[in-house]
């Protein structure tokens, strides 16, 4: 049941975030930069990856959701993630490596990922979610993301920060929210 509740707010938000990256949005704006912001196709290739790692963490295992080709020489070129207190620089540096990911490629993973996402979730028990997260924690959030709810309330939450921030970008380049 808690399973279910958590699907249908993770289905609602990976639409509006495929109906986000439409609507008037150009392959020029998706990557372009406002204020030192990083661009919306940084934020929502930055969800994609997310995506793939909530599916390994609650029901695939390591390297059970992988990244389509181009997306991952995308996180190669950026290297490997920023240490927990550099988190507040790190999308202007990653931002470049993404804007060779063309829009249509993005759209296509982050719906291929929200299936992967989202029929995970449906093969999960409650019980199942009390259980630890398959994949190896962060050492910053060890003590804290001890079970796949958890994990999965952490990943809600994600999503929803990123949608706002692109949201935020949207209306600053006047497009339909």
């Amino acid at each position: 049941m808690i399973a279910e509740f958590i699907a249908r707010q993770l289905e609602h938000r990976y639409r509006v975030l495929v109906r986000s990256l439409g609507h008037g949005l150009t392959e020029e704006l998706a990557w372009k930069s406002m204020g030192g912001r990083p661009p919306i196709g940084w934020h929502a290739s930055h969800v994609a990856e997310a995506m793939a790692s909530a599916a390994e963490a609650i029901a695939l295992g390591p390297g059970g959701a992988k990244l389509s080709p181009t997306m991952e020489a995308c996180a190669a070129r950026r290297g490997a993630a920023p240490a927990a207190s550099a988190l507040s620089t790190a999308p202007a540096q990653e931002a470049t490596s993404y804007a060779t990911t063309g829009l249509p490629v993005l759209v296509a993973e982050v719906n291929r990922l929200s299936f992967l996402v989202l029929g995970a979730l449906k093969s999960l028990t409650d019980a199942d979610l009390e259980r630890p997260p398959l994949v190896e924690v962060h050492p910053a959030f060890r003590s804290t993301l001890i079970s796949r709810m958890v994990f999965l309330e952490g990943h809600l939450f994600h999503v929803t920060y990123h949608l706002g921030a692109i949201g935020l970008l949207r209306a600053e380049w006047r497009l339909e929210a």
